[in-house]
């Protein structure tokens, strides 16, 4: 029983036991308590949903103004194994020319449960205002059963995510984000 049960426990016996005189002010004590313990817990379910993970497509989690437009995975076969063939366009809120990316795309179940994740292409040039695509092939490693996940999963239960670490623009400044 944690704390807050203990005092109620604690008055509501001293309410009983308590004289006619007495027992208005414990009951509004109790009214009082438990006022308190309403407001708390409305304030921890807020909090709680303010913690929840992003929505697809939702702003990413760094203050880069770089987001994911779109996405696309498709399974294929080859010689040495399987792969992963995942296009993605990335838009960009900044005044100017991205010239690098230090950052990846982490694609996830509705749970937040990681199934894969790739590398940005590092060169992937991004004018401003302009959207940019860049399409490659992934190996799946066949003994980490989450990675085989992503190519079986309904892509609406897909949850894809750009972390940004760094970015640097025409005029060789550089911006980098904390993770």
């Amino acid at each position: 029983m944690g704390c807050v049960g203990r005092r109620f426990f604690v008055l509501s016996g001293l309410a009983a036991l308590a004289t006619p005189a007495c027992a208005g002010a414990v009951e509004d004590e109790i009214a009082d308590l438990r006022r308190r313990v309403s407001a708390l817990e409305a304030a921890a379910t807020a909090a709680r949903a303010a913690a929840a993970p992003p929505a697809a497509g939702a702003a990413p989690d760094s203050a880069s103004k770089l987001h994911l437009v779109t996405w696309e995975v498709a399974r294929r076969k080859g010689d040495f194994g399987d792969f992963y063939r995942i296009s993605y366009t990335l838009g960009s809120d900044y005044a100017q020319a991205i010239k690098l990316i230090d950052g990846e795309i982490e694609f996830a179940d509705l749970l937040g449960e990681k199934m894969y994740a790739i590398r940005v292409n590092k060169d992937l040039a991004i004018a401003p205002g302009k959207p940019a695509m860049d399409v490659g092939d992934y190996r799946i490693n066949s003994f980490l059963p989450g990675e085989a996940r992503l190519g079986q999963v309904a892509r609406a239960d897909v949850a894809a995510k750009l972390l940004v670490r760094a970015l640097v623009f025409a005029d060789n400044s550089v911006v980098k984000f904390p993770q």
